[in-house]
Parts: structure tokens; C-alpha cells; sequence
């Protein structure tokens, strides 16, 4: 798999890319920021109710005295 770039990878050069943007243009490129809201929403759905569930499954285990 030559020439592949691992998704952690990925996010940081983005996030890399988008703070340079921002810099550099500033209000002009607010219009991206939708993207950016959407991207953390999306994993907000998915890291919210794992840490839920991790917390219940662990109270779950406790021992009963």
C-alpha cells in the first residue's frame, strides 16, 4: 500500500491546512467553517455515548458489598 496516508495523518495535516488558512485569509474563509462543525458533530456521535457506555459497563463491574 505505498503512497497511503494513515487517517490520523490526514487530520492533522487538515487541521494543519486549516489554521494556516485562517491565518493567512482570515473572515474571508469562514465559509469553510461549516465543514469543520460538521466533521467534530460527526464525532461528538460517536464519542459521546462510547464514553456513556464504557462508564455504565465499568459502574457495571463494581463489586456489590
Amino acid at each position: 500500500m505505498r503512497g497511503k496516508i494513515q487517517l490520523t495523518t490526514q487530520i492533522i495535516i487538515g487541521m494543519f491546512i486549516g489554521v494556516i488558512l485562517g491565518a493567512v485569509f482570515g473572515t474571508k474563509i469562514a465559509g469553510v467553517k461549516i465543514i469543520g462543525d460538521i466533521f467534530l458533530r460527526l464525532i461528538q456521535m460517536a464519542v459521546i455515548p462510547l464514553v456513556f457506555c464504557t462508564v455504565i459497563a465499568a459502574i457495571g463491574k463494581l463489586p456489590i458489598k
